[in-house]
């Protein structure tokens, strides 16, 4: 497939505006599911005992789509009541490495409807290449040999070559937890420590999650 058009932005609410900021969130991602077929997946997801940071990642088939999701009128209505809300927003200049989803096409509201992890990691600069070898490798078998992995995606900053980011989507804790245990999982762990500086994790609710269904396998 072509490269799609991806976004990562982590954005911070006055506290006491989160559900106001989710629902207004959600009008967004639901309608352009229903009414884009170029937005193939959108999230929106608080952090787990930080409620009020969350990280929105999309994904669009170009940047046409992209285009014509700013101009929706849901994108708009976004823009203009939900900027107000904001105390920060920070945007990512991102690339795609891999993303792939097993999701049929839906909508997804409730906070348990998946267990979502974000990952952000950087490896000595020298390091960069192996790395995203490794990890591209560990992905595809985790996509191909667990049930529970239902997406996987992975960006490399575009401003600094040796930073990774990574959101993932089991289908429950169980899930994740399985997949800690695989040999291909382990095997990228022990094939990294040595290139890996820092690494932060976070775990997220599920606020609102979108998909067409359509983004089987893109790989760098």
């Amino acid at each position: 497939m072509t490269t799609p058009i991806i976004h990562l932005f982590r954005l911070t609410v006055a506290d006491g505006n989160q559900s106001r900021f989710q629902a207004i969130g959600l009008k967004n991602l639901t309608t352009s599911q229903e009414q884009e077929p170029g937005t193939l997946a959108m999230y929106a997801s608080p952090i787990k005992g930080q409620e009020t940071v969350s990280y929105v990642f999309e994904v669009y088939r170009s940047e046409e789509d992209y285009q014509i999701h700013r101009a929706s009128p849901q994108y708009q209505y976004f823009v203009t009541e939900a900027g107000p809300l904001m105390t920060e927003r920070q945007a990512y200049d991102v690339q795609p490495i891999f993303l792939q989803e097993k999701l049929p096409a839906g909508q997804w509201t409730q906070p348990n409807d998946f267990y979502l992890k974000f990952a952000q990691v950087e490896v000595k600069a020298e390091g960069a290449t192996d790395f995203q070898a490794i990890v591209t490798e560990e992905m595809v078998a985790s996509m191909e040999k667990e049930t529970g992995v239902l997406a996987m995606y992975a960006m490399a900053d575009a401003q600094k070559s040796n930073r990774f980011y990574f959101f993932e989507v089991y289908a429950d804790e169980a899930a994740y937890l399985n997949h800690r245990e695989t040999q291909h999982f382990k095997d990228y762990i022990e094939g990294t420590a040595d290139l890996v500086c820092d690494k932060q994790l976070y775990d997220l609710y599920n606020g609102t999650a979108i998909s067409q269904g359509e983004l089987k396998t893109y790989k760098r």
